[in-house]
């Protein structure tokens, strides 16, 4: 599955909504699941080589409904970026959930 997905992602930019989308799609398929949740990040305390600064994710959910937001924390502490960027994973998945009811 591997070589799989990167050949599907080639020329796909890192922390971009298609890429979140692509792995929250992959979960939900590879558990033969209702949703499928994808984080993609960076915690810190340092930036990341291909130009974004910590505190910087997408998240994208994938199921019935399809949702995808990005996250700018404006720090650089790592432990509560993941804080934060779990919190708010968790609050789409929600959304999306009460949307479809």
């Amino acid at each position: 599955m591997v070589l799989n997905s990167a050949e599907k992602l080639h020329g796909v930019k890192p922390l971009f909504d298609e890429m979140a989308k692509f792995f929250a799609k992959q979960v939900r398929e590879k558990l033969a699941a209702t949703w499928g949740i994808a984080e993609l990040g960076i915690a810190g305390p340092a930036g990341a080589v291909y130009g974004y600064e910590a505190g910087n994710c997408v998240i994208a959910v994938s199921g019935p409904i399809e949702a995808v937001t990005r996250v700018n924390t404006g720090h650089n502490d790592r432990i509560r970026n993941m804080e934060e960027f779990a919190d708010r994973a968790c609050e789409v998945l929600r959304d999306a959930i009460v949307t479809r009811r």
